[in-house]
């Protein structure tokens, strides 16, 4: 099933040694690891970001996919054009996913107090015992969320809305 899981560490070393643990679940094939990233707020309060290799990856770099996909929306016949050579397709679809990764860490880093660490990752577990056991040692909480889960939510969200406008609609014919 998959999911964005939010794991909160006392200390950055711990988080560091949780994130080879989940690597070595995912070369077991006991999870799946899409991304993974490591959030350190330090006690100025700031927010800095690694990936899977422990490198740190500027603020700068996420809000330069996130500006990308405005421009990209800013010029319709630059895609258009791209499209119909093929170059765009895979542009866009990176900048997307480069949106969504970047509104999962923005959401992750708020609920991180100054001095901790946590690992924020999108996976696919079939079942969460493998990763709660190999967290077991470093005495944390797991949070997960469905993505599945959230999207049957918002769907019925959206049709409920969509009920609501077409009820508001025929009463004022």
């Amino acid at each position: 099933m998959e999911k964005l899981i939010t794991i909160i560490f006392e200390a950055e070393e711990h988080a560091i040694e949780a994130s080879k643990a989940m690597e070595q679940l995912a070369e077991n094939k006991d999870i799946a690891v899409e991304e993974l990233y490591i959030l350190y707020r330090n006690e100025q309060g700031n927010i800095i970001i690694r990936d899977a290799q422990n490198q740190e990856i500027p603020q700068s770099v996420i809000n330069t996919f996130v500006g990308g996909i405005i421009g990209i929306l800013g010029g319709p016949l630059n895609v258009l054009w791209g499209l119909t050579n093929g170059a765009v397709a895979k542009r866009i679809s990176n900048l997307l996913r480069y949106s969504k990764t970047s509104k999962m860490l923005e959401r992750a880093s708020k609920t991180i107090t100054n001095g901790k660490t946590a690992i924020v990752a999108h996976i696919d577990e079939y079942w969460e015992i493998p990763l709660n056991m190999a967290m077991e040692p470093f005495n944390v909480a797991i949070k997960r969320l469905s993505i599945d889960e959230e999207l049957g939510k918002y769907i019925l969200w959206k049709q409920k809305a969509i009920e609501k406008k077409n009820i508001a609609s025929k009463k004022k014919e």
